[in-house]
């Protein structure tokens, strides 16, 4: 078994005292948002019960790449979209979904200072689409860049 310790007295992380982490663009073109780099389509979301055939969720016309697969669009809308199914206050884009935790991942790193950035306009957080090969990929990736 591993015993944890606790940081020695005094210990402050590198970045508190520091300038903290500076993220570059990759893989997005400079005044181009990400998600107009992708075709996106409306779908339709039907979860069924395997034995009897009965719906056990449906939420009609949810945004997603085109190229993701019905699969991966069924378990994100059903385990990862936020708010009551069928209310107003419920996520219906992969885009609404990946805004939230991008920006609660900036949020974090600049409250605990973490990301760097001489005034806050300096921090603009984007996303970013990628189809990796052979397979289909969402990277959560934060574009953090330094403005002039």
């Amino acid at each position: 078994m591993t015993q944890t310790t606790s940081a020695p007295a005094g210990f402050v992380h590198n970045t508190l005292r520091k300038p903290g982490l500076v993220m570059e663009r990759l893989y997005t073109t400079p005044g181009v948002h990400p998600y107009d780099e992708i075709t996106w389509e409306r779908r339709d979301v039907v979860q069924n019960n395997w034995k009897t055939g009965e719906v056990v969720f449906e939420q009609r016309g949810v945004e997603y790449p085109d190229f993701w697969s019905v699969n991966a669009s069924t378990i994100v809308t059903t385990k990862y979209f936020r708010g009551a199914v069928g209310t107003d206050s419920r996520e219906w884009s992969l885009k609404q979904l990946i805004d939230r935790v991008v920006l609660t991942y900036t949020q974090a790193g600049k409250e605990h200072g973490y990301l760097y950035g001489r005034r806050r306009r300096d921090l603009r957080a984007r996303t970013h689409l990628h189809a990796g090969a052979p397979g289909v990929q969402l990277q959560l990736t934060r574009v953090v860049q330094r403005g002039n």
